[in-house]
């Protein structure tokens, strides 16, 4: 899921049934959940994010448009 004004993407390792306020299993894009600064309030890195708009997901790669920093990023996701 694009969590675009906190400058990240959450990801989920099952789709909840029902209700809300599920918390994600991991997080692209800021060093914790408690995170949410544009580039972590720092220079733009490989693996930081700002305003995520869309995702895309094909097989074990994401690709995240990055529209803040006016790129797109290619992730492997990798779930132990």
């Amino acid at each position: 899921m694009a969590d675009t004004a906190n400058n990240r993407i959450l990801l989920f390792t099952e789709s909840p049934r029902k209700g809300a306020y599920h918390p994600a299993s991991y997080v692209i894009g800021q060093a914790d959940f408690e995170g949410m600064g544009e580039n972590r309030w720092k220079a733009v890195t490989r693996d930081s994010l700002c305003w995520p708009y869309g995702i895309w997901c094909h097989q074990n790669r994401l690709a995240i448009a990055d529209s803040g920093n006016n790129r797109i990023i290619i992730w492997r996701l990798e779930f132990t």
